[in-house]
């Protein structure tokens, strides 16, 4: 997580895109740790799109300002667009260039589609240097090799 103390411009809106689930859901998990460290766990909320709609009025409760004792936030919206959620969707692309100050926006999906007005905004946003989008694939080939090595050197391993 950039170190939000840094830089008034940094991005606060991340958009982690791919089929790599392993290597995706590790950076949200370290993440989340170190915002929970520094900021306590209150200010986490995570929302799956594939697997509950009901959760949009917390989702826009958390976009809309901190809680009471709360500094700074961190959403994760997961499956914004595999679950075809349009409500979620309009929803983020809403608020999402109103974001306060004191959030954190992070959406993870497999594939972002480009047709969506979401898609469209997070895009803008970056090439303004107000968002950031990652893409994850699965390592092939050499790639995966590489990774094997280094995975296996992060966890004490050698070959």
């Amino acid at each position: 997580m950039p170190d939000e103390d840094k830089k008034q411009s940094a991005p606060r809106i991340y958009a982690f895109i791919g089929r790599d689930d392993f290597s995706v859901s590790q950076k949200v998990r370290a993440w989340t740790k170190l915002f929970e460290e520094k900021h306590g766990a209150n200010g986490i909320a995570v929302f799956d799109c594939a697997v509950n709609d009901e959760s949009i009025p917390r989702l826009k409760n958390s976009l809309q300002g901190s809680g009471l004792f709360q500094t700074k936030t961190l959403i994760v919206v997961k499956n914004i667009w595999s679950a075809k959620s349009s409500d979620a969707q309009t929803l983020l692309c809403e608020k999402i260039e109103t974001l306060p100050p004191t959030h954190f926006l992070v959406m993870v999906d497999t594939s972002m589609d480009g047709r969506t007005s979401l898609a469209k905004t997070i895009t803008q946003m970056q090439k303004m240097g107000l968002a950031s989008i990652e893409l994850f694939e699965v390592p092939a080939g050499l790639q995966l090799h590489e990774w094997i090595v280094k995975r296996a050197q992060s966890l004490g391993g050698s070959f």
